[in-house]
């Protein structure tokens, strides 16, 4: 991604459901099917926490080198999340794992 396009990524944000867009074109652009990705927001004691369900073949990708896609997922998503005035948190599963949650 550019820097002129991550620019607009960061700026073009209202609430959480462009947080949740913004992460899923992210993914999207990292290789991961869309189509076998889904998310869920929950709200637990003042933190918004969105899970991003992915593909078993998909969550390398996701994860990252040493995890950290992962963490730079997290870190975008807190700073989103703080410019609307939420505390939210990045949460990351695949697809066989949901059944557990």
């Amino acid at each position: 991604m550019s820097d002129v396009a991550a620019v607009s990524v960061l700026r073009k944000f209202g609430g959480i459901e462009e947080i949740e867009a913004t992460l899923l074109e992210l993914l999207r652009r990292f290789g991961v099917k869309p189509d076998l990705t889904t998310t869920k927001t929950l709200h637990e004691s003042g933190t918004t926490v969105l899970l991003v369900t992915v593909a078993p073949g998909d969550f390398s990708k996701v994860l990252g080198n040493e995890g950290r896609t992962a963490r730079s997922l997290r870190v975008l998503t807190r700073t989103l999340g703080t410019r609307i005035g939420l505390h939210v948190e990045l949460e990351l599963a695949v697809e066989s794992q949901v059944s557990r949650l």
